[in-house]
């Protein structure tokens, strides 16, 4: 009887790692894929940027603000 409740403790800790495990992996690729996302919008705003930039060098795009 009792290797029986050693088996059930070893068992239980062994689903509980496991569990913390896959957890902590998920919670990683929920801020990898957060990540991803702010760095591709980053990407996205930097070439707006250099376009605007080249269109005012260019001459072809005149401020709003004067």
């Amino acid at each position: 009887m009792g290797q029986v409740k050693v088996d059930i403790k070893f068992i239980f800790n062994i689903v509980s790692v496991l569990g913390a495990l896959a957890w902590g992996w998920y919670q990683m690729e929920l801020r990898v894929q957060a990540l991803e996302i702010k760095i591709e919008n980053n990407e996205k705003m930097a070439k707006l940027r250099d376009e605007i930039q080249g269109l005012k060098t260019n001459g072809q795009f005149k401020n709003s603000s004067n």
